[in-house]
């Protein structure tokens, strides 16, 4: 077998390597061969066939071989459309990785009784209490037998962060849990089950980007509209009604700044990486203008809409932008504010 250095980096497909042989000559590592980011400038035993090309790799007693796909598509010339492909056969890592794996579930037997809870209520979790036991758990985490945590792939390599193997923390907390569960005798559920609220409108997230457009109605993807947020006292309902296509004019003096004037706001941008900055003039609704409004014209918030963002304990803004509908007060920056139209 001959010696070579291993080059690894990551790239947008995955992992890209070469091998740096001896005799100066280097050679390309199929991707195949599946080699994680973490054999990355480690020495290498290279088995080559009578062609010259790579069938097997061998890093520190690792060994990582041609998959068998590979080896059907380069001994089979594929002559005719309807010529037959061999069964798709996933990639293989290391040798030892190879096997089948199974998740060590049920490996605590039921308990035969039942223990009822002393309480008909749920005791707070806010305080320590007297007549029962408080403490903490120290756990120290042992691998005892081969471990295999997959990413999201269909051929994923072990998890990693920047080339390093490691056990994500939902992992980590899914087994304190379990052994938590099994110290208190108990079964845990889940209590709380509301949702985050969502404010990334028309980013990278398709279906969002989508549904967001097909609100709003605009063609141009990754574009946010602007509106205002009402209160209808009489239906009790929230609604957005959506700003008039925005002017621009030209100023250069100021950035990054806001005004209300003439009934519509005046909104100074900045420069933003090599992007040039944009001025934009936006119309505020009158009243006469919302009793005009046909319901197309309006976004009609539904309760589950409302209950989300009143739910949502991840908010920064220093205001309930629903109260401050409620009472028609304008918010410029997260700050309430006298009204100054209504």
């Amino acid at each position: 077998m001959e010696k070579a250095k291993v080059q690894l980096r990551e790239a947008k497909k995955g992992v890209t390597g070469t091998l740096l042989f001896e005799n100066g000559k280097s050679m390309p590592i199929p991707k195949h061969f599946g080699l994680p980011l973490s054999e990355n400038n480690k020495e290498a035993e290279v088995e080559r066939n009578e062609k010259g090309q790579l069938t097997k790799i061998v890093i520190e007693g690792r060994v990582y071989r041609e998959s068998q796909r590979a080896q059907s598509t380069r001994a089979h010339d594929v002559t005719s459309s309807h010529q037959r492909f061999p069964k798709r056969v996933p990639r293989q890592g290391p040798e030892e990785h190879s096997k089948e794996a199974h998740a060590p579930y049920n490996f605590v037997p039921l308990n035969e009784s039942i223990v009822p809870a002393e309480r008909n209520e749920i005791p707070p979790f806010d305080r320590y209490s007297t007549d029962l036991l408080s403490g903490y758990l120290e756990i120290d985490i042992d691998v005892k037998t081969p471990l295999y945590v997959r990413r999201k792939a269909r051929d994923a390599r072990f998890f990693e962060i920047n080339g390093e193997p490691i056990i994500p923390g939902s992992s980590i907390r899914g087994m304190i849990r379990t052994l938590l569960e099994i110290a208190s005798y108990s079964r845990m559920i889940f209590v709380d089950d509301s949702r985050y609220y969502f404010r990334s409108f028309a980013d990278k997230c398709i279906p969002l980007r989508q549904l967001y457009n097909d609100t709003i109605g605009t063609e141009t993807e990754g574009k946010v509209e602007a509106g205002f947020l009402r209160y209808e006292s009489k239906t009790q309902d929230f609604y957005i009604v959506k700003a008039e296509s925005p002017d621009r004019f030209a100023d250069t003096q100021r950035e990054f700044d806001y005004a209300f004037e003439d009934n519509s706001w005046k909104v100074w941008t900045g420069r933003l990486g090599k992007k040039k900055k944009k001025n934009w003039i936006f119309q505020a609704p009158d009243d006469d203008t919302e009793e005009a409004l046909t319901e197309e014209d309006r976004i009609l918030l539904t309760q589950e809409d409302v209950e989300d963002y009143q739910n949502d304990r991840t908010r920064r803004i220093p205001v309930d932008l629903l109260e401050s509908a409620k009472i028609g007060t304008l918010v410029k920056d997260g700050k309430p504010q006298k009204p100054e139209f209504r």
